[in-house]
């Protein structure tokens, strides 16, 4: 949405409810980036607790509109969709905020609800060929564009996956953003015996990947599920933290509380920076 990076704020965690218990992630090939918040002049304006849930209105095949959010899951929005596209091409390259698909070379404006749109290859699955559609990211202007199905890669459906991965939301900010994308799995379930499904973001895209891991292999700063991720962490720790009153992630930490420390220490909660990624919790 700004052609230039936002002002990064480091927030530190706070334990609680989490409406979405995820973690951090390296980024793969094709990650399926989410729209990130409308911004100006390097700021984060929508990234603020009470936040509305937004949709679009996009175009039906006659040139009128029609109300499409897009959306893969029942809270926030992921998917752009598409505005109106009254007249002809706009000149607006990938990566330019819009609000319409008229506005853009490419004719594809996606819009994620409250986080504006940008223009980029592709507003969902079926504008693309053998893959699916990994979403914009507006804080870095970053534009939509078709994937091959790979891990990490934005999706709507499964059918978008290859190799039988599964499509699953990742991140899920309630109000303002959700980010799907292709994994190994969706739920414990789906992993072998011994192993549970953790998140593992990417913060400074605003994305990740959900995959089965090893009881015990995390290392610090990775994400983890806040029920599940203890086990899967190699402290044995998985506490919550929590950016701005918005949404909250959990993340494997040397410690929890400061009965988890030595005498005279104190824990330090988890954080997260949108520049840096996630930072895990420590004996201070």
């Amino acid at each position: 949405m700004v052609g230039c990076g936002p002002t990064v704020t480091t927030i530190s965690g706070e334990e609680g409810s989490s409406s979405d218990s995820s973690g951090g992630a390296p980024s793969p090939d094709q990650t399926g980036t989410s729209s990130a918040a409308d911004s100006t002049a390097g700021t984060m304006p929508v990234l603020t607790a009470g936040s509305t849930e937004g949709s679009s209105t996009g175009p039906d095949e006659d040139g009128g509109s029609s109300s499409d959010d897009g959306s893969p899951s029942d809270d926030g929005s992921s998917s752009g969709s598409e505005s109106s596209s009254d007249g002809g091409g706009g000149g607006l390259p990938d990566g330019s905020q819009c609000v319409a698909n008229n506005e853009c070379q490419s004719q594809e404006c996606f819009v994620a609800g409250q986080l504006g749109g940008i223009c980029g290859e592709c507003n969902e699955d079926n504008d693309c060929v053998n893959g699916g559609c990994t979403q914009p990211n507006p804080l870095t202007s970053t534009p939509s564009v078709c994937n091959d199905g790979t891990p990490g890669s934005g999706c709507e459906t499964d059918q978008a996956c290859s190799g039988g991965l599964l499509c699953g939301t990742v991140l899920n900010i309630p109000n303002i953003l959700v980010s799907t994308t292709c994994g190994d799995c969706l739920d414990d379930g789906d992993c072998d015996v011994g192993e549970t499904c953790q998140p593992d973001y990417n913060i400074t895209d605003l994305t990740g990947v959900l995959g089965c891991v090893t009881s015990g292999s995390l290392p610090d700063g990775h994400g983890c599920d806040e029920d599940t991720g203890p086990s899967a962490c190699a402290s044995g720790h998985c506490p919550l933290t929590n950016f701005m009153d918005v949404f909250q992630l959990a993340v494997c930490s040397e410690c929890t509380d400061d009965v988890d420390c030595g005498p005279m220490e104190t824990c330090a909660p988890p954080e997260i920076d949108l520049a840096q990624g996630l930072v895990p919790g420590a004996c201070m």
